[in-house]
């Protein structure tokens, strides 16, 4: 009878364990879905014309690049406070003076994907833990979450920032 009982225990928290990190694999997998829809800037980026990349709608807000350099910096930001660095060679700082359009664009790229193996990669443990970010304490789901507000609240200012500049996003088309 104890050989028994000791099963169904082991088999309980065994279940205990593998619930909640099976939610953290479909997490990491429903994040995955919609950071690679996010990532759709990166086609409009590439498809803004060089010129464009200066232009603000007025004085006092970011221009077309720093838009997209803006969303490069908080991609390694974010991260960061996951304990995730930069890749080595990575000046998060200096990204924000970036102002040709294939430097950005190769930025952008770069960080898209550096956020998507990263999360990948990301062991389970990581997304309950607790995190400062931005001054608030969050989880790692959290972070994963404010990744894809913040890309895709700039997806929609970049979609208006092309159409007042006459370019339609490629998958308007």
């Amino acid at each position: 009878m104890k050989k028994v009982s000791t099963f169904f225990v082991s088999m309980f928290l065994i279940a205990l364990i593998a619930v909640p990190l099976q939610a953290q694999d479909e997490m990491k997998t429903l994040f995955e879905g919609q950071f690679n829809y996010a990532s759709r800037i990166l086609e409009l980026a590439e498809t803004m014309p060089a010129d464009t990349y200066s232009w603000r709608p007025e004085e006092d807000v970011r221009s077309v690049g720093e838009v997209y350099t803006h969303i490069v910096q908080a991609n390694y930001m974010m991260l960061n406070s996951l304990g995730i660095s930069a890749p080595e060679g990575v000046d998060v700082e200096a990204i924000g003076s970036l102002t040709e359009k294939d430097e950005i664009v190769e930025a952008l790229a770069e960080s898209i994907s550096f956020v998507s193996a990263a999360v990948k990669d990301l062991p389970a443990e990581k997304l309950s833990e607790q995190v400062e970010l931005f001054g608030r304490t969050t989880n790692g789901e959290g972070v994963l979450m404010f990744i894809l507000n913040h890309t895709s609240e700039h997806v929609g200012q970049s979609i208006a920032y092309a159409r007042m500049n006459n370019v339609t996003p490629p998958w308007s088309e």
